[in-house]
């Protein structure tokens, strides 16, 4: 994920949390990017974690800001693909 602005640092727990979703479904171990309070605008990853795929499946992410101020500006991601 890359984003634009600084991650808000004000009111609570705000940090910026992607989640990669199969079929709607968030997979346990699966790929998260958690962005902290205050970070600066930058590339962010998660190169760890995986999810698997079955043909048909959604894929989708789903990004929850969890401050009350204003969310990182978002200026793209991307997800990779292994097949096997």
């Amino acid at each position: 994920m890359i984003t634009t602005t600084t991650q808000s640092a004000g009111g609570g727990s705000t940090s910026l949390v992607a989640i990669v979703r199969v079929a709607l479904v968030s997979p346990s171990s699966g790929p998260v990017i958690s962005i902290a309070a205050g970070a600066s605008a930058g590339h962010y990853s998660d190169s760890t974690d995986t999810a698997s795929v079955a043909a048909g499946q959604a894929v989708d992410i789903q990004i929850t800001n969890n401050g009350s101020g204003t969310s990182a500006g978002i200026g793209g991601w991307s997800i990779g693909y292994v097949p096997n």
